[in-house]
């Protein structure tokens, strides 16, 4: 066998060697896609996880204790921001305690209701803020804090009767105590 026969047939073998063995892959590159992968699926859940979620969280409310006998509720107009709800939990003097909000409209109306409705209460979830409408926490319905204050059925915020007198914003007790029910 001449010498040109020979290297035309290894150089065949090698060939075929080279096809017949599997694909080498590059399982480094397929690693590397996997962990940062991993790292944003992890990342996301911890960023997800600071943000508190609006619709599955109370919000914090400032609790008030109402004397025995009183017969109104006196709340410092100044704490209450323009566009901004304010949630209150008044312990009330029989024992039972209601959680309600005021939120000052553009046209400087202050606009009180329980924070429940006849709908959803019994959820206890009450209503979060979303720009200018207030949103129940349990079927996610959405009010205009303009209209806060006169729907008092169905899934509504009901409306509490709030008096401006001087630098005061006076709700009586026997509205805050006929509202217990809900809570």
């Amino acid at each position: 066998m001449s010498n040109k026969t020979h290297r035309k047939r290894h150089h065949r073998e090698q060939k075929r060697e080279q096809f017949s063995q599997p694909a080498k892959r590059n399982y480094n590159w397929l690693m590397l896609v996997v962990i940062v992968a991993l790292l944003a699926v992890i990342g996301y859940l911890v960023t997800s996880r600071l943000k508190p979620d609006p619709t599955t969280t109370v919000a914090s409310a400032k609790e008030i204790q109402i004397a025995p006998g009183a017969s109104e509720l006196r709340l410092p107009v100044n704490e209450i921001s323009e566009g901004k709800a304010k949630f209150y939990e008044a312990a009330l003097g029989n024992g039972s305690s209601v959680r309600f909000f005021v939120v000052k409209t553009a046209d400087g109306i202050y606009r009180t209701a329980l924070d429940a409705c006849q709908v959803c209460f019994d959820a206890h979830t009450g209503y979060y803020q979303d720009g200018n409408d207030m949103v129940c926490r349990k079927c996610g319905r959405h009010f205009p804090i303009t209209s806060i204050g006169y729907g008092t059925s169905g899934c509504h915020p009901m409306g509490l009767h709030g008096t401006v007198e001087g630098d005061s914003l006076v709700i009586q007790t026997s509205e805050l105590q006929n509202g217990s029910q809900y809570f």
